[in-house]
């Protein structure tokens, strides 16, 4: 019985070019820019006039941007700052804001990491 290679090496080439190829990286510049829209994105949402900063994760996820945007509320010895986080669809270039984060029991770590973190069921 003879063997012909031809239809074998067709149908490898035909599933090595069908599969998924690895994303490439986007540039350092994609990525500032990325990170500028959800800035931009984020600020546009917020309603005061206090100050704030905004910490945008440098990459997001594969969907979504995220940020955690501080923001000071009252002034001088009444003053506080309130946490909020920023999801920003890169799909549609839409940011929401969720609700603030609830203040931590006090402003330090806990030891075992757990500071802020949900309750096991």
């Amino acid at each position: 019985m003879t063997r012909h290679p031809a239809p074998f090496a067709a149908l490898l080439l035909a599933a090595a070019l069908a599969a998924p190829l690895p994303a490439r990286a986007s540039s350092e510049a994609a990525w500032e820019t990325f990170r500028q829209e959800v800035v931009a994105a984020c600020e546009a949402l917020l309603t005061g006039p206090g100050p704030h900063r905004i910490d945008v994760n440098p990459f997001g996820s594969a969907s979504y941007g995220l940020a955690l945007v501080h923001v000071q509320t009252g002034s001088g010895d009444s003053a506080t700052t309130e946490t909020q986080g920023c999801i920003y669809d890169k799909r549609t270039k839409v940011a929401e804001l969720t609700g603030p984060f609830a203040p931590a029991a006090d402003d330090t770590a806990a030891a075992d990491g757990t500071a802020g973190a949900a309750p096991a069921n």
